[in-house]
């Protein structure tokens, strides 16, 4: 699980294809193979919106995503935001 920040309360939420429970919807990933065919899905997401996805389309990675200090970062440098 890798989680890069976007700017503006977005992130891009990368993950292994085998990872995804339920149907991959057309459009709804932008996916990458490397050289031994191993496909790994990456998703644009509002940060609030991360622990949700997760929880629904790859929740065996839910408690790596929790702990991610980029993450983290990106929800308290917003909600600093909100309260200025």
């Amino acid at each position: 699980m890798l989680i890069t920040d976007a700017g503006d309360g977005y992130v891009y939420v990368e993950f292994p294809a085998s990872e995804l429970v339920g149907r991959q919807k057309s459009g709804e990933f932008i996916t990458y193979s490397d050289k031994n065919g191993i496909k790994t899905l990456r998703r644009l997401l509002y940060v609030n919106e991360v622990e949700g996805f997760v929880k629904r389309r790859c929740p065996a990675l839910l408690e790596a995503v929790t702990r991610d200090k980029t993450l983290q970062k990106i929800k308290s440098a917003l909600a600093e935001k909100t309260t200025t």
